[in-house]
């Protein structure tokens, strides 16, 4: 599940044929010839980033291979800077600088009992 960038934190993963729920850790060879379904789950917003082209003038390091980044890429919501040839590598959930606002009454009940 990790290889093709899912986050345990976002989504659950199931057997296809009877919801059988698959562990995060689970062996995909364990699991061939099974169908897996995927689903994420419907109280965690999830945001995409806002990516725009940028050229750094100052010092800059590209966030996935750690080198110095002249011209790349930068999300304007999180601020992750990157090259274009690294964006395979960038986590697909973007994480707000700021946090958005919780809108479920049912989510802060369930942050509160954790």
């Amino acid at each position: 599940m990790r290889r093709r960038k899912f986050a345990a934190e976002t989504c659950d993963a199931f057997l296809y044929h009877n919801r059988q729920p698959i562990d995060w850790d689970t062996d995909v060879e364990s699991l061939e010839g099974y169908e897996i379904l995927v689903e994420t789950r419907e109280l965690i917003p999830i945001i995409s980033h806002n990516y725009a082209r940028k050229t750094f003038f100052t010092l800059a390091f590209c966030e996935c291979c750690h080198k110095l980044l002249f011209h790349g890429l930068r999300c304007q919501t999180c601020g992750i800077r990157f090259h274009q040839r690294c964006i395979e590598a960038v986590p697909l959930m973007c994480q707000p600088l700021h946090p958005l606002p919780i809108q479920s009454d049912d989510y802060r009940h369930l942050l509160a009992n954790d």
